[in-house]
């Protein structure tokens, strides 16, 4: 896993962070994917050393070794409607408290090549599931 952006000159690595907390950098990497094989006070001098850096942990990393992306898809018809918008409420919620990503595609007519098309660009997204 990298810093907040691969390649910027001065962007914190995770070998920064372990550098200050006196950790290796496996260890860093089991901070920031939340593994529960990290005692409670090298978490926190791990955590501490991340927000003096200025570190995030990189997202396309984490999710080219776990094979998940926390990204779902949301593919809606006329989004205006109260009834789609209180769906899409309750989805954003509790993608948020789960903490996943939600992109969204709107279809006007409900149609087998537009809903086609729509659910192509979403798949494009690299996401781990589909609401329809």
């Amino acid at each position: 896993m990298g810093g907040t952006r691969p390649g910027a000159a001065g962007a914190p690595s995770i070998i920064d962070v372990a550098r200050l907390a006196g950790v290796s950098s496996q260890t860093v990497s089991r901070v920031s994917r939340g593994a529960p094989n990290v005692s409670d006070r090298t978490r926190e001098l791990v955590l501490q050393a991340m927000d003096k850096l200025g570190y995030t942990p990189n997202k396309a990393a984490q999710a080219l070794r776990s094979g998940a992306f926390h990204t779902i898809g949301v593919l809606t018809q006329q989004i205006q409607r109260t009834g789609e918008a209180w769906t899409t409420s309750g989805v954003l919620e509790a993608a948020a408290q789960a903490g996943y990503t939600v992109v969204m595609a709107q279809v006007a007519h409900p149609d087998g090549a537009e809903m086609g098309r729509a659910v192509g660009r979403l798949a494009q997204q690299s996401i781990d599931g589909l609401v329809i």
